[in-house]
């Protein structure tokens, strides 16, 4: 057998399936037909299925996590607070004070940010079931986790010779205008937001990874990709 130059040469095949496979040839020698085929999984089927979970978990809460057995941890120095809804929204409150027959009001106008999801302090479990598919994840119930305020001003004032607002008033009166906000985002439904968005994101990550995921008593049906989703992914 001459001895030469060793050219490999790899190509790549979509399989019916919908998985890639890249096939090398080896050939050996200049002028000779000789070559050996070696098969080369791609990574995404070698990966083990937790390894899936766990990268889908660290997608989920943009933290790093560690695998333990059948369950996900999420590291403590990454584990805050989980953010899934921001919204601005727009306050009136009145404030009203009486003395002696005298009257003054306030009415303050007051622009917030409110921003809701998961408190993770709260603590986090996941775990998962290789067997039949699943991920289980149990969170804090979402909430209100802040909200900034961006502006507040007097959009009416009223005093009269018997009743004038103090300093101390006026400050009651912007307090109470944050608490509004509070209470209107509540009834607005940020928090039922909040949850909604962490369903939809769960079904976009896991999309090809779990076949349910369950968030607190929330049974998540997670859709899977069909072979023509796979070729063009």
């Amino acid at each position: 057998m001459n001895k030469g130059l060793t050219v490999i040469i790899c190509t790549a095949i979509i399989c019916a399936s919908g998985a890639t496979v890249a096939i090398c040839y080896k050939f050996i020698g200049a002028g000779e037909d000789m070559y050996d085929g070696t098969v080369v999984q791609p990574m995404q089927q070698v990966m083990s299925w937790p390894k899936k979970v766990a990268l889908g978990i660290k997608d989920l809460f943009q933290a790093k996590v560690t695998i333990s057995n059948s369950s996900v941890s999420l590291q403590q120095e990454d584990i805050a607070e989980l953010a899934l809804l921001k919204r601005k929204t727009l306050c009136y409150t009145k404030y009203e004070s009486r003395y002696l027959g005298g009257y003054a009001a306030l009415i303050i106008r007051g622009e917030f940010v409110v921003k809701a999801g998961y408190d993770l302090n709260k603590g986090c479990n996941i775990t998962f079931d290789e067997k039949d598919r699943t991920v289980r994840i149990v969170l804090p119930q979402p909430q209100i986790l802040s909200i900034e305020t961006v502006s507040q001003s007097i959009f009416h004032r009223q005093d009269d010779f018997l009743k004038q607002l103090q300093p101390d008033e006026v400050a009651t009166a912007y307090e109470q205008n944050g608490e509004t906000a509070r209470r209107e985002a509540v009834e607005l439904g940020v928090t039922e937001e909040a949850e909604a968005r962490m369903q939809e994101r769960v079904k976009d990550i896991f999309r090809g990874i779990a076949e349910k995921v369950v968030v607190n008593d929330s049974v998540i049906e997670i859709p899977q990709y069909g072979n023509d989703e796979i070729i063009a992914k």
